[in-house]
Order: C-alpha cells, then structure tokens, then sequence
C-alpha cells in the first residue's frame, strides 16, 4: 500500500472510525469543518459510521461538494464480505439497508 503522502495532491491522511461517536456538536456544522479543514491541508479524511442519522446530516455539505466525496460501503453476501462503491449517493446507497 502507498503512503498516503506519497499520493499525487494530498500530504496527510486522517482516519476516523465511528465518526458520530465523540463529537458532541452539530454534525453538519462539524462536518463542514472537518471537510474544509482537509481540503486547506491536502489531507484525506477517512471515516467510518454505522448511523443512517450522521450520513442523512451530513448529506448538504456532501451534496454541496460532490466532486470532493466517495462513498464505499461493506456487502456481506454468503459469507463473503466485499468493499464497493456506492451506487450513486449516500441517499441511494443508504436507501437499501446492507
């Protein structure tokens, strides 16, 4: 795997897991923070949930920078578990419960 500071245009990478555990604040308004936080720093901002209720609230700062976001999600199908993209939107990909 490459560093991720070796990655053409970025200098840092930030992990997250849970994202909506421990932040006691407003989710999109931190979430706007975060995301300008990582484009001013060429830092890449990977986070993890498993709350519908973040991803709906994070949803305008996404739709409102599409072009800065991907979304992957976790498929467990006869026991095999895969990591794919999503098919559209956080809206379409969390629409269908996996």
């Amino acid at each position: 795997m490459a560093n991720p500071a070796q990655l053409p245009g970025f200098s840092g990478l930030v992990l997250i897991d849970e994202v909506e555990n421990g932040f006691i604040t407003d989710t999109p308004e931190m979430w706007k923070e975060i995301s300008h936080f990582a484009l001013e720093h060429k830092t890449q901002i990977f986070a993890t949930t498993h709350s519908r209720e973040f991803l709906e609230a994070i949803m305008p700062t996404v739709d409102n920078n599409a072009k800065d976001y991907s979304l992957l999600h976790l498929e467990k199908t006869n026991g095999e578990a895969r990591l794919l993209p999503s098919r559209a939107t956080i809206r379409g990909c969390y629409s269908k419960r996996v």
